[in-house]
């Protein structure tokens, strides 16, 4: 897929703020936080990518990773991520972060989470239109946090159609 191709996938797909992203306009200062990035290094050789993990055929890639990784979607409609220091591992280093594009920004948002960056990443939610922040930040206030309550929300944002 050329960057043109890419783009106009992402420009039809996607909330716009992934395009402004790829156009230079920064549509959120989360994305520098988690290091996102137009993808450069995948376009040099995307070939290559796919010659050494062939189950990324197809990836229309969104997002690069300090330059270490993309991150991008496949045909099927998951949402995967690809360390290219990983390239010798072929289709075992493909790591799968949602298999919507929902449950994609949920994996974004526990990660920032993680991080503690819970302001950045409310305000990136609404960026990237994820539909399921009040009911995230009320599950990751709870006290004990409760994994399986957040495993479900995974699971039935994962089904949504």
């Amino acid at each position: 897929m050329t960057e043109v191709e890419a783009l106009a996938l992402i420009e039809r797909t996607l909330p716009p703020a992934w395009a402004d992203l790829w156009s230079g306009r920064d549509p959120s200062p989360t994305f520098d936080l988690g290091g996102w990035t137009k993808p450069r290094t995948y376009f040099a050789s995307p070939a290559a990518l796919e010659s050494a993990a062939p189950g990324l055929t197809g990836l229309c890639p969104l997002v690069e990773r300090n330059g270490e990784a993309v991150t991008g979607w496949l045909p099927d409609g998951r949402f995967v991520e690809f360390y290219y220091e990983d390239g010798r591992l072929g289709d075992g280093a493909i790591q799968i972060l949602g298999r919507n594009y929902q449950e994609f920004v949920l994996s974004l948002l526990l990660e920032l989470e993680d991080a503690g960056l819970r302001e950045d990443w409310i305000e990136f939610a609404d960026v990237v239109e994820f539909n399921h922040t009040a009911e995230l930040v009320a599950l990751l206030d709870a006290e004990p946090i409760d994994d399986d309550a957040i495993a479900a929300l995974r699971d039935r944002i994962a089904n949504e159609a």
